[in-house]
């Protein structure tokens, strides 16, 4: 079985943001995953948000804490992208 997630949205507004010069396309970036989803023999922890700014991290609940990633940019990208294609 293959998973897929839909990273449309996600996918514009980090490009926008990069373009814009709000986050550098070479850099790193916090996110938020989900909750893993397991099918077969993989797993996914989908993105659900990203954030360039401390203070954007700082509301969230302690369990959402636990769930923030760093990871470069151009990852996240590519992730993003591939998981989009999988259907």
């Amino acid at each position: 079985m293959r998973l897929s997630y839909d990273y449309n949205d996600l996918i514009h507004e980090l490009h926008a943001d990069v373009k814009e010069g709000l986050i550098d396309g070479n850099g790193t970036i916090r996110v938020e995953r989900g909750e893993t989803i397991i099918t077969g023999h993989k797993s996914y922890a989908p993105v659900i948000d990203y954030f360039y700014d401390t203070d954007d991290i700082e509301h969230l609940e302690e369990v959402d804490q636990e769930r923030i990633q760093t990871i470069k940019v151009n990852e996240l990208m590519i992730e993003m992208l591939k998981m989009n294609d999988i259907i």
